[in-house]
């Protein structure tokens, strides 16, 4: 815990300065806190509306009620709030995997702690919250009820899991192994009625708190999702060559949402322990090792060939998800894979304390990437724009007193930055990065930069065959970080005739547009200050 302590301390002594992962969790996740919350639309009913976000989209659109992130978003401040969330997972992710392995699979406890720890500091991506940090504990509770081992606490375990999680990610994977492992039981005559009740009752849990989702997708006949025209094959050309690399890197590397550092000390611990195992004829006593080891080969490989198979489209539903289960498997590997360099001779416990060593110390430096989340001395060094500059309060209140009319008296659509900097600062905005929203407003959007799609296949295959970033893309744009350079001036070609129909009265950009009379847009002013890393220019439409 004390390893834990310092990797937090970082959060707090450089407060809103710190560096957060922009890619799915600034500019996205962590706003639709802020808008849910501004616009009263938590609780909202069933067919009600979000009114700032893409003309209005239904709140079925957004995540559910039920979870219990939406309490630290209600009690304190955004960034405090954040970090709140974030301290949990990892808190929860230590003690799960302690327990998950110093009951059911390992004796000793330096191991069990260790390899915790190391579970632990993965940088778990903050919005997924126990997707995959809480999967310990969830195994846990399930083992004992298999066991027949079982308490209230076990129940109370599963009960409330889904209140801190997403079903679609790990969980719907997880119940499906459980199913699988009962009826291996059940053959056996071994199958205890208190395993499969538990399955089904976290199945049932889970379907009360994403009752949302299950109602827009399979009961809400009215609303056709943007998911049902996913086609990421036509995004990134599957060939054999390019999937069988894809599932060796996610074996030997990891994901970026579902990172298990298994590159650092868990790959060599395993081949070691391998190597021990042949040596000295231990294959029988090692079976859950070799099972363990096949499940991140067959997930990572399926993952890696997923959009080469004949699967359904299930409403965009991506069952590669699969690999998000990779991360407990190979800490289970690594605890196992320890466990018998421990007892190999009499320097397997140095060489233990040695390898767990190693893996906590590049977990603490780890500076992660656009995606993932690092803290300790990794949050020092890390260089990416920090949460300060990236929302630049100050800079976009000035913004909207130089408009001087209330936001929800127009919208805005924005060029060269996330649109989910202007949601944040109260603007109502045309574009946004959405997991989920209609279909026909993607339609009606994409009339607006249909011209500017045309200009480059890369965009515009993004834009049609997933589109869950909406936004105003012009040629000359990145697709993820979206970010434009000071300095920089843009020509593009917009359709003027969307304006209205978009209700988008503003343009804002990071970066100069050369040619407004053409896009029928005037220009107002360029605001910048020494505060903010960005400098908008900001246009009017003319309709």
């Amino acid at each position: 815990m004390v390893v834990l302590f310092l990797y937090f301390i970082p959060f707090f002594l450089m407060n809103e300065r710190s560096s957060l992962p922009i890619i799915d969790n600034l500019d996205s996740n962590f706003v639709w806190e802020i808008i849910l919350l501004r616009s009263n639309a938590l609780f909202g009913a069933i067919d009600s509306i979000v009114p700032s976000v893409m003309g209005g989209i239904p709140r079925n659109c957004f995540p559910s009620e039920w979870n219990l992130v939406h309490i630290f978003f209600f009690v304190f401040e955004p960034y405090l709030a954040y970090l709140c969330n974030l301290i949990l997972i990892h808190v929860i992710a230590f003690f799960g995997m302690y327990f998950l392995l110093s009951r059911h699979f390992i004796k000793e406890d330096l191991i069990s702690i260790g390899v915790a720890l190391a579970f632990a500091l993965l940088p778990f991506w903050p919005f997924g919250y126990l997707s995959i940090a809480g999967l310990p504990f969830a195994l846990y509770s399930f083992l004992n009820f298999r066991k027949g081992e079982y308490s209230f606490v076990d129940w109370i375990i599963l009960a409330l899991i889904p209140f801190y999680s997403w079903f679609v990610y790990s969980y719907i994977f997880l119940l499906a192994l459980m199913i699988c492992v009962w009826l291996y039981d059940a053959i056996r005559k071994k199958s205890k009625s208190v395993f499969l009740q538990s399955i089904i009752f976290m199945l049932l849990m889970f379907l009360f708190v994403e009752y949302r989702l299950i109602y827009s997708l399979f009961f809400d006949n009215s609303f056709v999702s943007h998911r049902s025209e996913f086609n990421v094959p036509a995004i990134i050309f599957p060939s054999i060559e390019n999937s069988l690399s894809s599932g060796i890197e996610l074996f030997l590397f990891g994901q970026f949402n579902s990172y298990s550092f298994q590159w650092v000390t868990i790959i060599l611990s395993l081949i070691i322990s391998l190597i021990i195992i042949y040596r000295k004829k231990l294959f029988k006593g090692n079976l859950n090792l070799f099972v363990f080891v096949s499940f991140v080969l067959i997930s990572s490989f399926f993952y890696g060939f997923y959009y080469m198979l004949p699967m359904p489209n299930i409403s965009g539903f991506q069952f590669n998800r699969l690999m998000w289960l990779n991360p407990l498997f190979w800490h289970l590997i690594y605890a196992i894979s320890l466990a018998i360099i421990f007892h190999a001779n009499k320097y397997g416990k140095i060489i233990v304390i040695l390898l767990i060593g190693i893996q906590i110390g590049c977990l603490f430096c780890y500076c992660g990437d656009e995606n993932t989340q690092a803290g300790g001395y990794g949050l020092i060094q890390n260089q990416r724009m920090n949460f300060h500059d990236f929302f630049s309060v100050e800079l976009f209140s000035e913004v909207k007193e130089s408009i001087g009319k209330p936001v929800d008296s127009y919208r805005i659509v924005c060029i060269g930055f996330h649109p989910a900097i202007a949601q944040y600062n109260g603007f109502y905005t045309a574009g946004s990065y959405q997991i989920n929203y209609p279909l026909n407003y993607k339609d009606k959007f994409r009339t607006l930069i249909e011209n500017e799609l045309n200009k480059k296949m890369e965009i515009k295959n993004y834009f049609d065959n997933w589109g869950s970033r909406c936004y105003l893309f012009t040629s000359q744009t990145a697709i993820k970080s979206y970010s434009m350079k000071h300095g920089m001036q843009i020509s593009p070609n917009l359709n003027s005739s969307a304006y209205q129909p978009l209700e988008i009265k503003y343009i804002l950009s990071s970066v100069e547009i050369e040619n407004p009379v053409e896009n029928n847009i005037e220009f107002i002013g360029i605001f910048e200050n020494s505060r903010s890393p960005w400098k908008i220019w900001v246009y009017a439409t003319i309709v």
